[in-house]
């Protein structure tokens, strides 16, 4: 941990739409990267100019994803008090 220096590192994020016949432009979709980030800032520059320059995509799978939140737990007080103190950094009274 003491010897960890950071890194810079860039990531390709693009977003299409849909063109419909009617000639507007239908729901945005934002796509993933699987290589997630690069080092090299050249590297990451050449990948941009290659995305820039298509004006039509072929799609090659899709992966829906559903996410959902569970509901967090009920809180007593002493586990009210816990919460305050150790994430919030405030205090039993200000709790």
């Amino acid at each position: 941990i003491q010897s960890f220096s950071p890194e810079a590192y860039w990531t390709l994020s693009v977003t299409v739409c849909k063109q419909e016949p009617s000639g507007s432009y239908g729901q945005e979709m934002k796509l993933n990267w699987a290589r997630f980030r690069v080092f090299d800032k050249q590297v990451a520059i050449l990948f941009q100019d290659m995305v820039k320059g298509y004006k039509e995509a072929k799609v090659v799978s899709v992966i829906s994803e559903k996410k959902t939140k569970a509901r967090p737990h009920a809180l007593n007080t002493v586990e009210l008090l816990k919460f305050g103190s150790s994430n919030l950094g405030i205090g039993p009274h200000d709790t």
